[in-house]
């Protein structure tokens, strides 16, 4: 079974007739402990073990090895052992250890933890820390701590830097996955908070099969699948659902079905968590919830973006026959599914998300089987708020919850001097503005622009190129932390913030980030390859051609297969 972690207040009471606690699976099963435990008679013969001066195993020694009756043996005694691969260029033992201890190295230098005796010492070798730093510059930098506040607060103190919770009475549950990349996570939780969306109903399910080893802070930031826990239920109320094993993006996907329904939720959403989002604009956080009204429409003025979500699972929960009656839905798309609402009964009617595709193509198979079955999926407007598809990370975390003296910014480039250089070049009063000080809420605003422009600009480097966000934004500083060039905006991929965390070497659960990123896209073409035989076609293409659910596994393959296996060319 899966390991809940949530915060104290809704552990600590398993009270059968309070509604949050009774839905968690723990509290059962905690009773049911309990209940051994102190009942006498079940424990009064309890069985000892055997004695050691009578042991069990006397002949373990003779005993035949059975892996290598298994592995090795039935090839008969003729069988001779091939002889072990040579090494890849490059990784030998010898050029491993080298590897390990240059990229230590690097850390240290890039960190800025190397000690420094006395101003003459600095002095004398700063031109030696610059040439090692060159030998060091190929390697990936260290990753910093991304919300620093959260880090030197505690909980009480941390409280008046967050938003406001707005605790509906509808509760939406968001089911965020995480498997690596834990500054991208925190955003994304972040973000979601500043758009009003309420702690209590954010659930982070960590996929990253280490079972229990962030729980116990045995991962360090530098790996890859590391989470803090702390952060996350301490500091920030959220709740943490840890997978039993790691998961496909499929498997995942059934698994918040799984939750749903041990968690009593007919419609719930879920998230990427390489995303950033905002309310729309004019909306801030703290201004008074006005009801709707005929006069006064839910429209009518800025809405968060937790409310505006909300008011989409209102709308498409309508019974069918009421006023405005809602259609028969499946999914409700907010920017595709960057953020996405799913109806757990259509789901589970269709058969789930089909595991043999596993990532890539997964999508389509599903999403189109639930358009055949006749259920309703897209998007009402008005639209949710921003969201926004990224692949880099804010300087500091804080400029999402508009902590004093932290400017939005993306490897030291921010918007601040692009912006104002334009308001000067459109202001004829520029002088007189800028004699005025502005007021609270305009100083809130103007922040919340900075950082939706700086968000905006990451959206565009991870989906159109970096050419696409040339002069866009200026170092906040004299010396910006990396070049406009560098990895803190420039990505060579869309995912390529997966791979952006290369330490936890000796930690547990240590997986070379190269050869687990290999096996992923050997999982992510044989997905591919299983959709292409399942549909006879290469492509989400399918309902256009005619193709319907019936016709799973039963068409013939329209590409010859020295054109490929299916996992490539067609229509992907």
């Amino acid at each position: 079974m899966s390991t809940i972690w949530a915060p104290d207040s809704i552990l600590a009471d398993c009270n059968p007739n309070s509604i949050t606690s009774s839905l968690w699976p723990w509290c059962s099963l905690q009773k049911q402990d309990r209940k051994r435990l102190d009942d006498p008679l079940r424990n009064k013969d309890i069985g000892k073990d055997p004695s050691e001066k009578y042991p069990l195993f006397r002949q373990l020694e003779k005993a035949p090895d059975p892996l290598h009756a298994e592995f090795v043996a039935w090839h008969g005694d003729a069988y001779e052992p091939p002889p072990k691969p040579g090494y890849k260029h490059g990784h030998t033992p010898k050029e491993r250890k080298k590897a390990q201890a240059k990229l230590e190295k690097a850390l240290e230098l890039l960190a800025g933890k190397e000690k420094k005796n006395d101003k003459d010492k600095e002095k004398g070798s700063k031109g030696k820390d610059s040439k090692a730093k060159d030998e060091y510059k190929d390697l990936p930098d260290p990753i910093p701590d991304p919300f620093p506040l959260l880090s030197q607060l505690d909980r009480a103190s941390i409280q008046k830097y967050l938003p406001k919770q707005h605790n509906t009475k509808t509760r939406t549950p968001l089911l965020i996955g995480f498997t690596r990349n834990w500054p991208l996570l925190l955003q994304c939780v972040s973000s979601y908070m500043a758009a009003g969306w309420p702690a209590r109903d954010i659930y982070v399910v960590e996929n990253t099969g280490t079972m229990g080893a962030n729980k116990f802070g045995r991962l360090s930031l530098q790996n890859p699948f590391f989470l803090n826990h702390t952060q996350l239920v301490d500091m920030l109320g959220v709740n943490v659902i840890e997978t039993p094993t790691l998961f496909t993006f499929a498997q995942l996907q059934n698994f918040y079905l799984y939750t749903a329904q041990q968690m009593g939720w007919q419609q719930y959403f879920w998230s990427h968590q390489d995303v950033v989002v905002f309310s729309e604009e004019g909306y801030l956080d703290g201004e008074p919830l006005q009801a709707s009204s005929p006069s006064h429409p839910f429209t009518a003025v800025p809405r968060s973006l937790h409310h505006r979500a909300l008011a989409t699972l209102k709308i498409l929960t309508q019974r069918a026959d009421g006023a405005g009656g809602a259609p028969t839905w499946a999914t409700h798309f907010f920017n595709y599914d960057r953020l996405t609402l799913v109806n757990v009964h259509a789901y589970l009617t269709v058969g789930a998300w089909d595991p043999h595709i596993s990532f890539y193509a997964g999508d389509c198979d599903m999403y189109l089987r639930l358009k055949w079955a006749g259920y309703w999926q897209g998007m009402l407007l008005p639209e949710v708020g921003r969201i926004f598809d990224v692949a880099g990370v804010l300087d500091d975390l804080g400029a999402l919850f508009n902590v004093p003296g932290v400017d939005a910014a993306v490897g030291g480039w921010g918007a601040l001097g692009v912006r104002a250089r334009r308001a000067h070049k459109n202001d004829n009063n520029k002088k007189e503005k800028d004699n005025r000080h502005p007021t609270v809420e305009e100083a809130r605003a103007q922040h919340l622009n900075d950082l939706v422009y700086v968000v905006e600009q990451m959206h565009r480097a991870k989906n159109d190129g970096n050419e696409a966000i040339a002069d866009a934004l200026e170092p906040l500083a004299d010396t910006p932390v990396v070049d406009a060039d560098g990895t803190a905006i420039h990505v060579s991929g869309r995912n390529s913030w997966q791979q952006r965390q290369q330490g936890g070497q000796g930690e547990p659960f240590y997986r070379d980030p190269e050869g687990f990123e290999a096996g992923l896209q050997k999982h992510i073409a044989v997905g591919r390859q299983v959709y292409a035989d399942k549909w006879g076609h290469r492509g989400c293409d399918l309902h256009v051609m005619g193709i319907r659910t019936e016709d799973a596994w039963q068409l013939e393959r329209d590409w010859d297969r020295e054109d490929g296996s299916g996992s490539d060319g067609g229509g992907w």
